[in-house]
């Protein structure tokens, strides 16, 4: 993804595009894959893989990180760390990659990825298909220039 975001995006890793940042929300922390920023923070976006034999730990990680998710849609967040972290409002842009269930079917594994679709939709999160990464870092793009 951070190739996409520097490639179609035109991001620069460590300024305008942030990896890894954490997110808190009063005592509460998460992690974003990454943070597109322009003085504030436009948009945040994480990867999931729902090709995996432990759908139990991967609902336990989905969980989390909407719980995250659900906190910074009520209150924003203060995004990375050090002295001055920036701040994510409530409305700010959070968008999903997902590799999609494949290989044999698995009603458990189905069941968790359906889950997923449904919280992240109530959470306001755009979910796009691996197949279309690059429309996840061409929003990123028309948001900082906006």
């Amino acid at each position: 993804m951070a190739e996409l975001f520097v490639r179609t995006g035109n991001f620069e890793v460590g300024n305008t595009l942030i990896r890894r940042p954490t997110a808190r929300v009063g005592r509460q922390r998460g992690r974003f894959d990454f943070a597109v920023v322009d003085g504030g923070v436009d948009q945040l976006s994480q990867a999931f893989a729902f090709d995996v034999r432990d759908t139990d730990a991967l609902e336990q990680e989905l969980q989390s990180w909407n719980f995250i998710v659900s906190r910074l849609r009520e209150e924003g967040a203060a995004i990375g760390s050090g002295l001055a972290p920036l701040t994510a409002e409530a409305d700010v842009a959070i968008a999903v990659a997902y590799q999609e269930p494949a290989g044999r079917p698995d009603a458990r594994r189905d069941d968790v990825f359906a889950a997923a679709l449904e919280a992240w939709s109530v959470l306001g999160v755009h979910a796009v298909p691996s197949s279309q990464l690059d429309v996840i870092a061409r929003e990123a793009r028309e948001l900082v220039a906006a």
